[in-house]
């Protein structure tokens, strides 16, 4: 009614997004779903409210992770060598509090992608 949708963690706006224990395809779907709803601001679950163009801007951040992680995997690169190679840090800001544990993050996300990407291909 007010206009102001409190994303949780839904939106990640201008922060290391978290891909631990995501459901990108859902999410996804989420994201598509807010869209539909009257809002004007968007409070984030990280980083600093904006608008409605959260929406797209979240979108195309996982499409792109889901992207970079589907092409490792049918060029058949193993899901341990991906986690060793493919890293999400350079894409956007990491809070100075997660800094010295970025890249075992990284692994994490990467390896849960992985994971949720094959379990998607084999339907």
């Amino acid at each position: 009614e007010e206009g102001v949708l409190f994303s949780s963690d839904n939106i990640f706006n201008e922060v290391m997004t978290w891909y631990h224990d995501s459901l990108p395809y859902d999410w996804l779907e989420t994201l598509d779903y807010f869209k539909t709803l009257d809002v004007e601001v968007v409070i984030p679950g990280h980083g600093k409210p904006g608008g409605p163009e959260l929406f797209d801007m979240m979108k195309q951040v996982i499409e792109e992770a889901i992207g970079t992680i589907q092409m490792a995997v049918e060029k058949g690169i193993s899901r341990e060598e991906a986690t060793e190679t493919i890293t999400f840090i350079n894409r956007q800001p990491v809070p100075v509090e997660f800094k010295s544990r970025a890249p075992e993050l990284q692994k994490i996300f990467v390896a849960r992608l992985y994971d949720e990407i094959e379990q998607h291909n084999s339907f």
